[in-house]
């Protein structure tokens, strides 16, 4: 007997899980999210030579950047259009198209968190109940690939993103375990 016909052990399935970026999305939920790369982080070693050994300790901890696919909705009759969404965050960065010499306005840090706001990327059960929730921290947007068209493809439009965050926090199993979390626990 598999360890998963138990049913406390139901294994987590890649296709449940839901992308939330209020930036983007009026209702909370990115439903046009194809795929979400979690996020992973290297933690870096320092190495100390000593005679005729080496040794390592551990260093700084780096976060990868998240990437994610969207399918790109037309956005007709009041619905979602990902693309003017995306260049909606990209506008409130405080990136503008210079139209002179005297456009002096630059993006920071602080207006991309904002314009992009809160990204959660949330694996669900059948149920739709979360089992693991991430919290990107400071994310932004840092790429946009539109990707390309075909006369010969009938595939949907997609979009990637590359999101940068300076680290992530995971709540487990519906709150009952947190890690990498700011409130110390």
């Amino acid at each position: 007997m598999a360890f998963w016909t138990s049913p406390d052990s139901t294994p987590k399935r890649k296709f449940r899980f839901q992308v939330s970026i209020t930036g983007m999305a009026p209702n909370d939920v990115v439903w046009w999210a194809k795929t979400v790369k979690k996020p992973a982080f290297t933690i870096g070693a320092a190495e100390h030579k000593y005679l005729n050994h080496t040794f390592y300790f551990p260093g700084n901890v780096t976060w990868d950047e998240c990437t994610m696919t969207l399918v790109d909705p037309a956005g007709g009759s009041g619905g979602v259009d990902a693309m003017k969404e995306l260049l909606d965050i990209i506008k409130g960065t405080g990136y503008a198209v210079p139209t002179d010499a005297s456009d002096l306005d630059s993006i920071t840090k602080g207006q991309a968190v904002s314009a992009t706001g809160e990204i959660l990327i949330k694996q669900v059960d059948g149920a739709g109940n979360v089992q693991e929730e991430w919290k990107l921290h400071n994310a932004w947007v840092s790429k946009v690939d539109g990707g390309d068209l075909s006369y010969g493809e009938d595939a949907l439009s997609e979009i990637s993103l590359t999101i940068k965050y300076d680290w992530a926090s995971c709540t487990a199993a519906a709150g009952t375990a947190k890690f990498f979390d700011t409130d110390g626990s």
